[in-house]
């Protein structure tokens, strides 16, 4: 009489489910990479740098108050603090930005002359 040893496993999955699920993950893992590089292509595109042309600050005392969840939050700003932003645009053509800096020591960092991205600053409209 022959005993079954009680530690042994026998795995009974056929072969052509493991090789299906194998292909699924690898089908599932090339469709993220893709997705994570495509995105990643147009955000490159998507920017727009140019040169800074102007500075310029337009004293106006302003304090602004916000409600939410933690509560009342006030902000006090000097005035505006605008640069000037010359874009070349691939196909050519040159269109000026406005940037609102809101911030002294940014606006104070930055030079005539230097390049600059506008991208984070753009609302959709004003895109060409």
């Amino acid at each position: 009489m022959s005993q079954v040893d009680p530690r042994k496993v026998e795995v009974k999955t056929p072969i052509t489910r493991i090789v299906g699920a194998v292909g699924v993950g690898v089908v599932l893992l090339a469709v993220v990479f893709y997705a994570v590089f495509s995105t990643g292509r147009q955000i490159t595109d998507a920017r727009m740098r140019g040169v800074i042309t102007k500075k310029e600050f337009l004293p106006q005392k302003e304090e602004q108050v916000a409600f939410g969840k933690g509560g009342v939050v006030a902000a006090e700003f000097d005035g505006r603090f605008l640069i000037f932003v010359d874009v070349k645009f691939p196909d050519g053509t040159n269109k000026e930005f406005e940037v609102d800096l809101r911030d002294k020591r940014r606006f104070d960092a930055v030079k005539v002359g230097e390049e600059f991205d506008v991208g984070p600053y753009v609302q959709p409209d004003t895109v060409p």
